[in-house]
């Protein structure tokens, strides 16, 4: 019993030390807030691949390799209605000529 309540008093410390610290970090009002909508191309695209991505990590978590969640990102983003495809073939062109045909990597 003595060691939760000295837990408990402890981890009540670090909170306030952590919030005096934030008293005293001063951030201007103009950065607290949302960028209005008609300042962002795309607005409710962007909210809802970045919502994708959140809800992707959220349920996977860290130390998968990139195609894990290259896979997870794609049924998010199918599942969310937007229409995405992965590992497209694309052809590049430079200076009026092929460079090249490739895979890309981009959603």
């Amino acid at each position: 019993m003595k060691v939760q309540s000295i837990l408990l008093i402890s981890s009540k410390n670090i909170r306030q030390d952590e919030q005096d610290k934030q008293d005293k970090i001063s951030v201007p009002q103009k950065h607290l807030s949302k960028p209005p909508a008609g300042n962002i191309l795309h607005h409710e695209i962007t909210e809802r691949i970045i919502g994708c991505t959140y809800r992707v990590y959220n349920k996977m978590g860290f130390g998968f390799l990139e195609s894990v969640y290259e896979k997870c990102l794609l049924i998010e983003l199918q599942k969310s209605g937007l229409q995405a495809v992965s590992q497209e073939p694309i052809t590049v062109y430079y200076d009026y000529g092929m460079a090249g045909s490739y895979l890309c990597r981009g959603l």
